[in-house]
């Protein structure tokens, strides 16, 4: 297992802006960036604590001082490889949606779609 530890945090930051038109990314003002040691580029997470909402994406440095925070486009698409098995650790399918049950297994249910 591999785990990624998180080496920064911007506490509660507000989105002062968003551009849809993007690819997507998350900018924060390069202070904040730098006293973070977040580098450009950088897997970047996001989230609403409104609804608890959470996206993943990539991190950019944004104009200097106060107030620059915004949400560009929409998450980068996470497609990860999600390998099926059966009880004997055989591979059954191959898939992308980490969320869904192994097929043919009624042991295991997912409530997602």
């Amino acid at each position: 297992m591999q785990r990624t530890p998180t080496h920064a945090k911007i506490h509660r930051t507000t989105a002062a802006r968003a551009d849809l038109h993007y690819a997507g990314s998350l900018t924060t003002s390069c202070g904040l960036t730098t006293a973070a040691g977040i580098a450009e580029n950088e897997k970047a997470q996001g989230a609403d604590v409104t609804n608890g909402a959470r996206l993943e994406t990539h991190a950019t440095a944004g104009a200097p001082g106060p107030g620059m925070t915004g949400v560009n486009g929409t998450a980068d698409e996470h497609r990860p490889h999600v390998v099926h098995v059966d009880a004997a650790n055989r591979q059954i399918q191959l898939g992308h949606h980490p969320a869904k049950p192994v097929p043919g297994d009624t042991t295991r249910h997912c409530g997602r779609s």
